[in-house]
């Protein structure tokens, strides 16, 4: 993703959101080339600039990616639960 700057890579990469697809090509976790580029683009858009329709495809692009950091993280963790005080302790991931 060239259009990113190194800090955000940096900071993308560190917290599992930005990874390198089969291709080679760097991509939001869980999001296409296509896709990866649309939710950055949206994201620096102003708002007059955002259409409805669009704000649809953004909302559903960022349920994937987001969807897709929480299988990792709950693959990388293994079995957890949110800490809800009626839950009782609950594993931490290390």
């Amino acid at each position: 993703m060239t259009f990113i700057n190194e800090h955000c890579r940096r900071n993308l990469r560190a917290i599992g959101a930005l990874v390198v697809d089969e291709d080679g090509a760097e991509v939001l976790l869980g999001c296409t080339v296509a896709e990866s580029a649309f939710l950055f683009d949206y994201a620096v858009r102003a708002a007059a600039q955002r259409t409805p329709a669009d704000t649809l495809v953004y909302s559903q692009l960022l349920e994937l990616h987001l969807s897709a950091r929480l299988a990792r993280l709950r693959h990388t963790c293994g079995a957890w639960r949110l800490a809800l005080p009626e839950a009782g302790p609950s594993r931490s991931c290390p």
